[in-house]
């Protein structure tokens, strides 16, 4: 086989089936809500607050029993909330770094074929020019239909050379 048409992205250790299955159970075992665009944009800006000015509330909490019954909410229940997102935020960050990594793959791979659909593209332009390769033209012109890197617009497909009889 030739090495200029392998894959440059190696085979993942377990199926697309297998991910697939994995990611929706761990979805569904996590059990966390969605949230719209709309609800996440209305609250973007307050969960974007520094955690230095969040831990300043709770302290002022922690020193304040009447903070305490307004708010509703002990001390060590906001610390579960500080502990819960610093760990889920790690967490999402591998996520994404595997999003991305999934991403770069299919990249990769999409690339791969694309190189190869246009050498093919390439090869059968120069073969038809030979009446032994006229099986192929139709699939040249399926090919040039397709074809987003065709220069100029729409070109003619080349018929196949005709033998031609001298008289």
């Amino acid at each position: 086989m030739n090495k200029m048409f392998t894959s440059i992205a190696p085979e993942p250790g377990v199926s697309s089936k297998e991910v697939m299955e994995g990611t929706r159970g761990l979805r569904t075992k996590l059990g966390f809500q969605r949230t719209s665009a709309t609800e996440a944009q209305s609250r973007a800006r307050v969960s974007r607050l520094k955690m230095d000015f969040i831990r300043a509330a709770f302290i002022a909490i922690a020193a304040s029993e009447k903070l305490r019954v307004a708010i509703g909410r002990t001390p060590e229940e906001l610390r579960g909330d500080e502990d819960f997102i610093s760990e889920w935020t790690s967490i999402a960050d591998e996520i994404r770094a595997l999003l991305h990594e999934v991403e770069s793959t299919i990249m990769l791979r999409r690339h791969s074929m694309g190189l190869i659909a246009l050498q093919t593209f390439q090869m059968t332009r120069q073969l038809v020019r030979d009446s032994s390769n006229a099986n192929l033209l139709t699939h040249l012109e399926a090919m040039d239909r397709f074809n987003e890197f065709r220069k100029g617009g729409r070109k003619a497909v080349a018929a196949p050379a005709t033998p031609t009889t001298p008289k």
